[in-house]
């Protein structure tokens, strides 16, 4: 469990240090609302570091109109980082779509590490103790969500 923290941990420093130097995380998170918009179209744009910054700001900010573009990165995100950054985000959102598509993720992602660290977020941040173990081994193909 400790291994699993402490991935979690340096999986949201990564992801704090990759726009460290751009953008001041206190202005971003107390400016208004009209930002989440720039926000959004960083969602959909070709750069992973700027679309995991998007993502994590998005959920910090808990806008609402993020949960279908990052529950879209959590189902066809190209890395494990994007799809567990999408993870993270819509658990802080606490949408129930959103949850439950991250409840969904901890069983049925192709990645072990996504799988286990979806299961921690929602541990964390939507409902204490669902998880009392992640699934271990691989997952049926047909079970699959995305490959990496």
């Amino acid at each position: 469990m400790k291994r699993v923290v402490l991935v979690a941990g340096l999986c949201c420093f990564l992801v704090a240090s990759a726009f460290a130097g751009d953008t001041d995380l206190e202005t971003v998170l107390t400016s208004p609302p009209g930002i989440e918009v720039g926000l959004l179209q960083k969602l959909e744009g070709c750069d992973t570091c700027a679309k995991q910054e998007a993502a994590f700001l998005l959920g910090c900010r808990k806008c609402p109109n993020a949960v279908i573009p990052l529950m879209a990165m959590l189902h066809g995100g190209e890395s494990e980082s994007c799809r567990i950054v999408a993870a993270l985000s819509l658990c802080m959102l606490g949408d129930s779509r959103g949850t439950f598509a991250v409840k969904r993720a901890a069983t049925f992602d192709s990645s072990q590490k996504v799988r286990t660290l979806c299961a921690w977020f929602y541990n964390q941040y939507v409902e204490e103790g669902s998880f009392a173990f992640v699934r271990q081994g691989p997952v049926p193909p047909n079970m699959a969500l995305g490959g990496d």
